[in-house]
């Protein structure tokens, strides 16, 4: 089950219900996985709503990304390994 290719749908419920998340890709930068995480957590009280992240997200570009939300060559590097 894409994003998670080696499980079943059975499994990627049972594992994401008892906590499991994804790791942050090489490619993807910390500042924007760790938004991306806040959107996984375990209470649905305590996960971002949208003016908050479109808040987050806005202030991550205005910052020292300039723009450069994925790091373009760990990006390009990780295609060619599956290759």
């Amino acid at each position: 089950s894409t994003p998670y290719p080696d499980m079943a749908a059975r499994e990627v419920m049972r594992n994401v219900q008892n906590g499991y998340r994804l790791e942050r890709p090489s490619h993807c930068r910390s500042e924007l996985f760790r938004v991306i995480a806040r959107c996984w957590h375990a209470d649905p009280e305590r996960r971002p709503d949208f003016p908050m992240l479109r808040r987050d997200l806005a202030q991550l570009l205005e910052d020292n990304m300039n723009g450069h939300y994925v790091d373009l060559e760990s990006f390009a590097s990780e295609c060619q390994d599956d290759n």
